[in-house]
């Protein structure tokens, strides 16, 4: 259960990175600008929060996979303002 959780919680934050980075770029930002936007999105919260609670008490998902996404809440709630933080740089 560990490495599914390693793997999903690094998955999801790639994925977050990834698809608005490569759409910022897309729609003409800058690299730097690209990637600040992606971290910005990174965060989970709300959402996945009542998803996950709906689909765990309709039976869609047990306790270990909705522990998962918790943590996955936690730690991307903590990382995103610290990556943040770098990828501004001096402009905060």
């Amino acid at each position: 259960m560990i490495c599914f959780t390693v793997g999903f919680v690094v998955v999801a934050l790639l994925g977050k990175i990834i698809g608005c980075g490569l759409m910022a770029k897309l729609c003409g930002f800058s690299g730097r600008d690209s990637m600040c936007i992606s971290v910005g999105m990174m965060a989970r919260k709300e959402v996945a929060l009542i998803v996950a609670q709906k689909g765990m008490s309709v039976g869609l998902m047990d306790a270990g996979v909705f522990t998962t996404v918790i943590l996955l809440i936690i730690v991307s709630s903590v990382v995103t303002p610290i990556l943040l933080k770098i990828c501004l740089g001096n402009q905060c």
